[in-house]
């Protein structure tokens, strides 16, 4: 091979190798809420007040909870189909209304990887979870905080992941909260790297290399 096949070989490999995957598409169904609050499940009111995008014709996923004691949650569900060994973003909107909220709280995204289909006999088949927030009286009132988890693998026999647009309210009164672009889907190639993708990443390396010492053979 040329010094200029070597080249080209070796910026395609590392192009391939480091350059962004086209990601899969969201797992979540309805995560803008943009006329409804379909697909999730227990406490969801539809707002069409409130948009994290500022859209006049998009809205969130309003969620209250009313508490006569110490810390009190609810939340909105939803489960979704995911893959073992999978890595998987996940990203939310949440802002606490402070309009319809009189006392101290803070609002979560929460995600439970399950061992069986649909999380049916859930929390007895969690095997691994994780959360994003929270957002609170301080942080996030009448004001979007954008969270994110960066990549999670979903753990060996995971089957599928059960979502909760979770506040809670710390005491007696209410507090509300607001969730909008709910996001869960497989994460892009380089953010989690499997033993193929690093094999990649030593072949270009080895290749972009090689052509170092072609060219400099070339030119002496």
């Amino acid at each position: 091979m040329n010094t200029r096949r070597w080249l080209a070989s070796a910026a395609l490999l590392t192009l391939v190798a480091g350059g962004s995957a086209a990601r899969a598409a969201n797992l979540i169904q309805n995560g803008t809420f943009d006329t409804n609050t379909t697909g999730w499940t227990n406490v969801a009111i539809w707002d069409g007040t409130r948009d994290a995008n500022s859209n006049p014709n998009s809205g969130s996923d309003q969620v209250p909870i009313t508490s006569s004691g110490p810390v009190t949650c609810t939340d909105s569900v939803q489960v979704v189909p995911v893959s073992a060994g999978t890595g998987y973003d996940a990203s939310a909107d949440i802002l606490v209304a402070s309009a319809l909220t009189n006392v101290a709280g803070q609002a979560s995204v929460n995600v439970d990887f399950c061992s069986d289909a649909n999380c049916a006999a859930w929390p007895s088949t969690i095997v691994g979870s994780f959360s994003m927030g929270p957002a609170n009286n301080s942080n996030a009132l009448d004001t979007w905080l954008h969270v994110a988890s960066g990549a999670q693998i979903a753990p060996a026999g995971a089957q599928a992941a059960i979502i909760f647009l979770n506040p809670c309210a710390n005491a007696t009164g209410t507090f509300t909260a607001n969730f909008d672009n709910i996001v869960l889907q497989p994460a892009a190639i380089g953010e989690v790297p499997t033993l193929d993708h690093g094999g990649i990443l030593l072949l270009a390396a080895a290749l972009a290399v090689a052509a170092l010492l072609a060219l400099g053979r070339a030119r002496t």
